[in-house]
């Protein structure tokens, strides 16, 4: 459960919980309620379960990773357009207005892709962020922790000029530009010898913009930022009858900049970054590029002549890679598949690191 004052406790998701053991009570979207049988009950419906002991309701957690040099956890919230909005979710919950540890939602405009046309508003939590947890007395049994917002995931610049001030103060909150700006983390993972944090993203949002992509950061520690009251604007609801500014204090991490923050690579048109592991020495990284041209054939799809990609639309598929790069058969009409990419340095070093042990 995550507090608004930026602790947290865990909650044991078992019947010695009297929560948990009382079950989940009889609603408009339960009307039966649910009463647990037993621990395999409760771990086949285990978001029923975290539901009935008050745990927070979270924007699409993904990913969780733990820094190997200090221990702190990293949870990738990629994306919840409707926080804020009335009704229920595709899984018959009632749908969460904003809090602390999900304090964002705002309106975002999205040109033509190949993944479909315009969208003129897409409102709630659009781009998603990343949850550092610290555990109190950095014990890793501990019951209680404490929680900042480590990445606010965003578009460097606000749609039009007029958006832009509000956008910067609540929005853009990490700071993000051009160079590292993003949209739906999805997976996390720590390189064990440099400590970097990979973040991976799978993306439909951003993609007028750019594709998926993968993006190395310096993690920095918990606390290493302040509180901050983030104004969401009624236009960025999701409920439209909303007409007054929400305001919400979270806490937040330090803002990026682009040595903390860096595009490491960008994936073809249709693609999910998702898998990254290195050699033990750290000299090769492998990435997976999974599902290229995922939205070959879809009703209403056009190419975009904006996406940062290596690949161009070409014969009736979406993306050709890897054969449009040289790698595969076909070439510019090949049929799209996945591959593992691997990348080194050209001087055979740490990737991620010159010899003076800053992020390159």
């Amino acid at each position: 459960m995550f507090n608004a004052d930026g602790t947290g406790r865990r909650e044991a998701l078992t019947l010695a919980n009297p929560k948990v053991a009382a079950g989940v009570a009889v609603s408009i979207q339960n009307p039966a309620g649910y009463q647990f049988a037993d621990l395999a009950d409760i771990c086949v419906n285990t978001r029923l379960a975290a539901g009935a002991a008050g745990a927070t309701r979270m924007d699409r957690p993904e990913w969780t990773a733990v820094n190997p040099f200090n221990g702190e956890i990293y949870i990738t919230m990629t994306e919840n357009p409707n926080r804020g909005n009335t009704g229920v979710s595709g899984n018959n919950i009632p749908n969460p207005a904003l809090d602390a540890a999900n304090s964002r939602y705002w309106r975002d405009t999205k040109g033509a892709t190949s993944q479909g046309a315009a969208v003129a508003n897409q409102r709630g939590n659009v781009n998603g962020h990343i949850v550092r947890i610290r555990e109190d007395g950095d014990d890793a049994g501990a019951l209680t922790f404490r929680w900042d917002i480590f990445l606010f995931a965003a578009q460097a610049n606000a749609d039009t000029p007029a958006e832009e001030a509000n956008y910067q103060a609540n929005v853009n909150l990490s700071g993000l530009s051009d160079a590292n700006d993003l949209s739906k983390p999805d997976g996390c993972w720590f390189s064990s010898v440099t400590g970097i944090l990979y973040i991976e993203t799978d993306d439909n949002t951003f993609t007028d913009r750019s594709n998926a992509m993968l993006l190395a950061a310096i993690p920095g520690r918990y606390g290493d930022g302040g509180a901050v009251d983030v104004v969401s604007l009624p236009s960025g609801s999701p409920n439209q009858t909303v007409t007054s500014p929400v305001t919400i204090r979270t806490c937040a991490g330090r803002r990026q900049t682009e040595a903390t923050l860096k595009r490491l690579l960008v994936a073809p048109r249709g693609a999910e970054i998702t898998g990254v592991t290195e050699t033990p020495d750290g000299q090769a990284l492998f990435v997976n590029i999974q599902h290229p041209g995922e939205n070959t054939g879809r009703a209403g799809a056009v190419p975009s002549s904006t996406a940062l990609t290596p690949t161009t639309l070409a014969g009736p598929f979406e993306s050709n890679w890897p054969g449009n790069a040289g790698y595969g058969p076909g070439g510019a009409g090949a049929r799209p598949r996945s591959c593992t990419v691997v990348i080194r340095r050209t001087d055979g070093g740490v990737i991620g690191y010159d010899a003076t042990k800053r992020m390159t």
